[in-house]
């Protein structure tokens, strides 16, 4: 169906939505055709590399605004040589740098946000305080739609991460900070971390025992699969919590505050400069640091190798453990960003070699154009309208 044919987007893209659009609607603004072929490189039977055309139209209102086209390599057993080789080959050809932006940015004529600026040391303390908040409530709203989908347990990890790093900003800044409105929006965080947290410690539970059981016997696999069947359904039920406690008028209100905290935050007259509030900070971390030292816990934890029963431990000190904190997408429909001779490794596509036309709406999250998702690439747009 094409995206100008139909009443209103899905209610279940609406839901996942629900902070980023508020009351306004979802409306089409533009649909992105898509056809795409392709090659494999291969060396005897090795595969080396998949090269990918994109021919790409843009259509509003039924009439074809823009076209262009995309390529991309993507390593398989090949190495950088083999790209570089492929890349020179291609430039001979005609192909030139992609400018990184992906197809709707393209479509639309949006250009690349520009890097937000970090206040002058200089400036006014509650300046580094409303910069550090809008960062990370920035990065809890960009991992709500994630989260509400229940199939990227990153986004959920991630969403956990931003709520923890504003306590850690509310209690740095307390100083400042008017007590009561500091104190009721650290609790209302807390709350909102325990309702995420159950969730969380079920997907480090369920990922360890899967990484753990692939070590086993055939026999001994079989006697583990129930329990990891237990830890799933409990993380199904936890998922149900979430998406409840989401939707709830308490959740919506944080967000509002959080929001408005970003703009006016609420602080008493103070000498103190950001670099005093940091010193504080850095002050209590070294006194947390040294007294790892003489916690016997935390040394096994951060030396389980020295222990006979370091495996049976492992769940514990997992947690200790710091994630890769970059951004991830909703697993919605969508194509894979398009990037010309990208050192990086990029998913492979659905459909790569499929030359096909594709209609599907993708999604413009609500978000500020530096939020958005740049791995979401197919067919019509929705954007947020009065």
């Amino acid at each position: 169906m094409e995206p100008d044919d139909q009443a209103e987007p899905p209610a279940s893209l609406r839901r996942l939505l629900i902070v980023h659009l508020g009351h306004r609607k979802l409306l089409p603004v533009v649909t992105l055709r898509v056809w795409r072929t392709g090659l494999q490189i291969r060396h005897g039977r090795v595969p080396i590399a998949e090269i990918a055309l994109d021919s790409v139209s843009a259509e509003k209102n039924g009439k074809t605004v823009q076209r262009f086209r995309e390529l991309e390599i993507e390593l398989q057993q090949g190495d950088i040589d083999t790209l570089r080789t492929l890349e020179r080959q291609m430039r001979k050809a005609g192909a030139s740098d992609h400018d990184g932006r992906p197809k709707f940015f393209r479509a639309l004529s949006l250009q690349t946000p520009a890097t937000r600026q970090l206040p002058d040391l200089k400036a006014e303390v509650v300046e580094h305080v409303k910069c550090a908040l809008a960062q990370h409530v920035r990065w809890l709203l960009a991992h709500d739609p994630g989260t509400r989908l229940g199939t990227e347990i990153e986004s959920l990890h991630q969403m956990r991460v931003a709520v923890r790093r504003l306590r850690a900003v509310l209690r740095t800044a307390r100083p400042i900070l008017l007590p009561a409105w500091g104190s009721s929006l650290d609790q209302e965080l807390d709350w909102l971390s325990e309702v995420l947290g159950t969730a969380r410690d079920l997907d480090v539970q369920i990922a360890y025992f899967m990484e753990e059981s692939t070590g086993l016997e055939a026999r001994d696999r079989k006697l583990l699969e129930p329990f990891i069947s237990y830890l799933r359904s409990q993380r199904d039920a936890a998922q149900q919590v979430i998406l409840s406690e989401l939707t709830s008028a308490r959740y919506l209100e944080l967000i509002r505050r959080l929001q408005q905290a970003v703009q006016e935050p609420s602080v008493i007259e103070s000498p103190l400069t950001v670099r005093h509030l940091a010193g504080q900070a850095f002050k209590k971390l070294r006194k947390a640091i040294r007294s790892l030292r003489t916690s016997p816990r935390i040394a096994h934890c951060i030396k389980p190798e020295s222990r006979p029963s370091a495996r049976a431990m492992q769940p514990n000190w997992l947690v200790f453990r710091q994630a890769n904190p970059q951004p991830v997408s909703s697993s919605l429909p969508g194509q894979s960003k398009i990037c010309w001779a990208s050192t990086r490794t990029p998913s492979k596509p659905n459909g790569m070699f499929d030359s096909s036309s594709s209609t599907q709406p993708a999604l413009a999250p609500g978000l500020s154009p530096d939020e958005w998702s740049n791995g979401n690439d197919t067919g019509g747009i929705w954007f947020a309208g009065k």
